[in-house]
């Protein structure tokens, strides 16, 4: 029974693959497209509140009575307050998911309501497309579905984002790992719906698509499939950190050829490919994975290219995309069509942060999102831009997001409270002292690339540097898939030292085992 369904689903999968490739996109229909979904925000909620209420077991129906608030009182609120105020006003009446309760850490707890949740319980409709894991650090990942619906409404969206550029044509290379998770092969297929597959596919990650698991082998199916049906899907490369003067030339030889062309990657990986010293005048590159910081942006542009972000969730797709017509370094335009986004103030850290709520409107959402926080901080304005986002009438802008949940390093993903464990018990045993000797500090330095720090109180004495380096890289790759890539990454890039000091209290004189370089006022984080 378990073949026939494996069989059923790879024959949906397939179909809906040949469907996908077989009716290319052009610009003028993304932006058609992009435009006349932005007027259905309200019915987009609405719709997804009916499904809600439809499921007698659905955790989001079991806030929403909690709170005493029934289906016609909140299509009243949505009405009186629009989609972003009827959110904010459901938050605070406890109608929100934190982080560990949506990935299933932890249960929900609201006053006398307590309701277990599985790592699955936010699923959205099965159907055909992706199958990919978050990810996790305490878990093996949640299990998530990425439609091919869903990735046409991102591909119509990163038609609209490149073209503010002047980018809509021209070759497109990617330099994104094969595994973990969906960034490289979504990548592939966004473009591919937009009738211009990247060629090549760097990866970092010297992982052979005949071997690494169900991940793999359905990357390897999905490249064979869209070959078969007649897209030239590429085959990945292996191009480590060290190397980034080969994805430089790549770009270099189409713009001898008066091409413009476009690189995906990571903001870190793509300051290494400007700093190898190539002019990259005409060369955009769409960044993902990290803050893009003033120091970033500078780096990048010192080429000659120009840069541009996107903001994404696992669950949710893509959130956000660079503004054309930007007031900061990461810039970008909520996709109103696909999500809302509103802020909230948690403690962590010992201070506020402008935390933010994201709630999926789009029908095809890998996961249904109701007022769940995403672990990142960041600033809302409203603002008519010049840029094509701003002509179609996408106002509310993102800006100065940053991680206060995970490491982000080199466009890595890693839990901050795995990383407690090792610095407040691991370290301690094997290196003396106690957890408040001990501190992660991710940062930024000068020339644009994140390093993790572990301060190392100077009162522990003499101190094998390397040793504890070594086994703060061993206790790293622990675990999931993920974990394995971003020792490895992080290995690569040197991202990893020692800095003898004393860890750095917060401003309430609470002393924490991970921090985050908090931004500056010129933009750096």
């Amino acid at each position: 029974m378990d073949r026939l369904r494996r069989l059923v689903a790879y024959g949906r999968t397939a179909a809906g693959l040949y469907g996908y490739l077989r009716q290319p996109l052009s610009q003028d229909e993304a932006e058609r497209l992009v435009a006349a979904a932005l007027p259905r925000r309200q019915a987009r909620l609405l719709a997804l509140l009916q499904r809600v209420y439809a499921r007698p077991d659905d955790p989001y129906r079991a806030l929403l009575v909690h709170a005493g608030v029934a289906y016609p009182a909140v299509e009243a609120l949505i009405e009186r307050e629009g989609v972003d105020g009827a959110l904010l006003k459901l938050a605070a009446a406890g109608v929100y998911v934190s982080l560990d309760e949506f990935k299933g850490r932890r249960p929900i707890r609201r006053g006398s309501l307590e309701l277990p949740v599985a790592p699955d319980g936010f699923a959205a409709p099965d159907g055909a497309g992706l199958r990919v894991r978050s990810g996790a650090t305490r878990s093996a990942g949640t299990p998530t579905l990425i439609g091919f619906e869903l990735l046409a409404e991102e591909a119509a969206h990163r038609s609209v984002l490149v073209g503010s550029f002047g980018h809509g044509r021209g070759p497109v290379a990617l330099w994104l790992p094969i595994l973990p998770g969906s960034a490289g092969i979504s990548n592939v297929l966004r473009y591919a719906k937009l009738g211009r597959p990247p060629d090549p596919w760097f990866s970092h990650a010297p992982v052979s698509l005949g071997r690494g698991g169900q991940a793999a082998g359905q990357t390897r199916a999905m490249l064979r499939l869209g070959r078969l049906f007649g897209s030239a899907l590429p085959t990945p490369e292996y191009v480590p950190l060290a190397e980034a003067d080969r994805v430089a030339e790549w770009a270099v030889a189409h713009r001898r050829q008066g091409r413009q062309c476009q690189v995906v990657t990571y903001v870190s990986s793509a300051v290494r490919i400007c700093a190898t010293g190539a002019r990259l005048d005409g060369v955009l590159f769409v960044v993902i994975g990290e803050p893009l910081t003033a120091a970033r942006v500078a780096a990048i542009r010192a080429s000659g290219a120009d840069v541009t972000c996107t903001y994404s969730l696992t669950e949710a797709g893509t959130v956000a995309c660079g503004c054309g017509d930007p007031a900061a370094p990461d810039d970008a335009h909520v996709l109103l069509d696909r999500a809302v986004v509103v802020r909230h103030r948690p403690e962590t850290g010992g201070h506020a942060v402008d935390g933010l709520f994201v709630t999926t409107l789009s029908p095809h959402a890998r996961k249904v999102m109701l007022n769940v926080e995403t672990g990142d901080s960041g600033r809302l304005t409203e603002r008519l831009c010049a840029c094509s986002y701003g002509r179609l009438g996408y106002a509310q802008h993102l800006d100065s997001v940053v991680s206060y949940e995970k490491l982000t390093g080199e466009g890595m993903t890693y839990d901050a409270s795995e990383l407690a464990r090792v610095v407040e018990e691991v370290l301690p045993i094997r290196f003396g002292g106690s957890g408040t000797d001990y501190q992660a500090l991710e940062e930024v330095g000068a020339d644009g690339l994140t390093r993790l720090t572990l301060l190392a109180s100077p009162r522990l004495g003499p101190l094998d540097e390397a040793a504890v380096v070594a086994v703060l890289r061993a206790e790293l790759r622990h675990g999931t898939a993920g974990h394995r890539l971003a020792e490895m990454i992080w290995g690569q890039a040197g991202s990893l030292g020692v800095r003898r000091a004393e860890p750095v209290p917060t401003t309430r004189g609470k002393l924490f085992p991970f921090a985050v370089a908090r931004p500056s006022p010129g933009g750096r984080r």
